[in-house]
């Protein structure tokens, strides 16, 4: 079975993102995404960025009644030494890592976060490659 780590900036592009995953499969949400969502949603540049990220916040908080989806915390024991500690997409990724025997999928348009979820072995899709797949 899988499971979805998904990325801040997939929430600021596709907030309805967890509705098109399939119900089978499990959710895991970063709570440091949670958090950038939070602060996204006043300081974005436009507004319908903003919009985006408050309906993707409504999303998770209405998904986490309704599907397989949770909140975990980074664990940051699981970087290498040489890795940045106040990095977002660290803590993401230490996210994806702990879940590492359960086959993560991390979904994300970071091209940095995608070269090191790659570089753990953890399967990466963009949003771009993961909506054609699911043609929505």
């Amino acid at each position: 079975s899988n499971i979805y780590i998904i990325d801040t900036n997939v929430f600021v592009d596709q907030p309805d993102i967890i509705l098109k995953i399939d119900k089978q499969y499990q959710v895991v949400l970063s709570a440091k995404v949670i958090d950038e969502l939070d602060k996204l949603k006043v300081t974005l540049p436009t507004n319908e960025q903003k919009q985006n990220v408050q309906k993707a916040i409504k999303q998770i908080n209405d998904s986490f009644d309704k599907r397989n989806i949770k909140m975990d915390t980074a664990d940051l024991s699981l970087l290498p030494s040489d890795f940045d500690r106040k990095s977002p997409d660290n803590f993401i990724l230490t996210v994806a890592l702990k879940y590492k025997d359960e086959n993560p999928i991390m979904l994300t348009s970071d091209n940095g976060l995608q070269v090191k979820s790659k570089g753990f072995g953890i399967t990466t899709i963009t949003l771009k490659d993961f909506l054609k797949q699911t043609k929505y």
